[in-house]
């Protein structure tokens, strides 16, 4: 991954990497990339710092699903497999847009899920 790539992604996408529980650790490697070269320039280092803070700000981390999986097959009366993972991914993007809040918002995203 390009580190620069970052103002490029969708806040699905953002999430998915500055809520992983690692890249903290990435940052510091890519600081420490950064520090190793000659000049050293930090300057996207920093914009992608302030972008992190700005999206975690304005971007709770949503406490726990809304849903399980259980419920969701129950919901939609459908059987275990990659769609309730789909539909699962597709909750959480909406709870990370702060589309979704409640379980019972959350149910009603159900509703209008296409299951094709």
């Amino acid at each position: 991954m390009m580190m620069g790539s970052f103002f490029d992604m969708s806040d699905e996408r953002k999430a998915h990497w500055y809520y992983h529980p690692w890249f903290e650790e990435l940052l510091q490697l890519f600081w420490l990339d950064i520090a190793g070269t000659d000049p050293a320039d930090f300057a996207l280092y920093d914009r992608i710092v302030q972008d992190r803070n700005r999206f975690l700000d304005s971007h709770p981390l949503p406490k726990k699903p809304l849903l399980s999986g259980d419920e969701v097959m129950h919901i939609l009366k459908v059987s275990p497999g990659e769609k309730v993972g789909e539909v699962l991914k597709a909750l959480h993007d909406a709870q990370v847009r702060g589309e979704v809040n409640s379980k019972k918002e959350a149910k009603e995203f159900l509703r209008h899920f296409p299951l094709s």
